[in-house]
């Protein structure tokens, strides 16, 4: 099938979870034979490979040049199955069309994720435009199909914004957190917080830092050389008071073996596997327990991580659009 692919932002921009997910899935259509296409904004330059990149409109950015570059792409590819990550809901160019999303977070997330700042006191008030939610819940039932990326997205989707029959669908990660022979944990290891940095104000790293000392923060590690980071660690950690996404990071802690502390929060508070462990976000003493006893808990086994592989992924992707 020819697939086109929409996203406003792509790896060869700038790193970071929604880009490589699209990436991931683009290469592993590819792999599998599909004539695959990913449209996104000007500065994505091309990609070594089966990927063909249709870059236009302005860099990383919704807009109404990019919208008009997305609509003229697809007539002229007519491709398949087109498909966004994310959307604009200002201009809707794909009106008409049979097309598909999956949301990386969205609106009602987004306020529960302030909600925790504001009860937290990160935050001095808790501003909510209702307006704004009933907008995006009306806007995500013109497609053909959404799709959940964790349950707490699909329950939110479903029940908060009221959309019928949301299919979950894991985030893909690279093979190379699968292909390479994982190791034990470490008795010496470090605790682990990768992040990227504009993400930091909802990502609590300093707290763990102030609490043990053999922590590594990791934000610009080539992808190709990240397994190796997470080998030489006995725990990912993820202090976060983010309530919408689900974090590529602890998928690829749990492909490697490695067991995660994370915020009792969002996706994690759905505890999709029993080696996420958590504490209720902002209760640092629950932390430390977790961090002092991380020897105790349970072993992650082979194949916890499965669900992300990116053949996985392909199949319930395919499943779920077409």
């Amino acid at each position: 099938m020819r697939i086109a692919l929409v996203t406003r932002v792509y790896p060869t921009q700038r790193p970071g979870g929604l880009p490589f997910v699209v990436q991931d899935r683009a290469r592993e259509l590819a792999r599998q034979g599909h004539d695959v296409h990913v449209i996104t904004t000007d500065g994505a330059g091309t990609e070594d490979g089966l990927v063909e990149i249709h870059p236009g409109g302005e860099p990383r950015r919704y807009s109404r040049s990019f919208a008009e570059h997305c609509k003229a792409a697809v007539n002229r590819l007519k491709p398949d199955i087109i498909h966004l990550d994310s959307f604009d809901r200002d201009h809707r160019w794909w009106e008409g069309r049979r097309v598909s999303c999956t949301m990386h977070g969205f609106g009602f997330g987004a306020f529960l994720t302030r909600w925790n700042r504001y009860r937290l006191g990160l935050d001095p008030g808790l501003a909510i435009d209702p307006e704004a939610l009933r907008a995006e819940a009306t806007a995500l039932r013109e497609f053909h199909q959404v799709l959940a990326i964790s349950e707490h997205e699909q329950w939110m989707l479903a029940d908060c914004y009221g959309l019928r029959d949301v299919p979950l669908v894991h985030n893909p990660i690279a093979w190379d957190f699968f292909n390479r022979p994982t190791t034990k944990r470490p008795r010496d290891g470090y605790f682990l917080c990768v992040g990227n940095p504009g993400t930091s104000k909802n990502r609590l790293f300093e707290r763990v830092a102030s609490m043990v000392d053999d922590v590594r923060r990791c934000s610009d590690v080539p992808r190709t050389e990240l397994p190796a980071v997470y080998d030489g660690a006995v725990a990912l950690v993820l202090p976060t008071v983010w309530a919408q996404g689900y974090d590529l990071t602890v998928a690829e802690a749990l492909a490697r073996r490695r067991v995660v502390i994370a915020s009792h929060t969002g996706s994690y508070a759905r505890r999709e596997s029993d080696h996420i462990h958590t504490f209720p976000p902002g209760d640092w003493v629950e932390l430390r327990k977790l961090l002092a006893r991380v020897g105790d808990l349970q072993k992650v086994p082979p194949g916890a991580a499965s669900h992300h592989r990116p053949d996985e992924h392909v199949t319930s992707w395919l499943e779920a659009v077409t």
